[in-house]
């Protein structure tokens, strides 16, 4: 894990989102998402932690 001076956690590139949005979020981690057939390991790799299952919710809701 990259951290910098001020303890701030970096992302490589492709994880960066054009912009603070759940949709921005989503579209960079599940890219992929409209394809058929994805497998189970595809989810397992593009994973997204919350702190509230809510937050959790409402982002698994605008994936589906």
């Amino acid at each position: 894990m990259h951290i910098d001076n001020d303890s701030n956690i970096l992302l490589p590139n492709p994880y960066h989102c054009r912009e603070n949005t759940a949709a921005s979020l989503i579209e960079t981690i599940y890219s992929k998402i409209t394809r058929p057939n994805l497998s189970a390991k595809y989810f397992a790799e593009h994973t997204l932690l919350c702190y509230l299952n809510k937050d959790v919710d409402t982002i698994n809701h605008k994936v589906l």
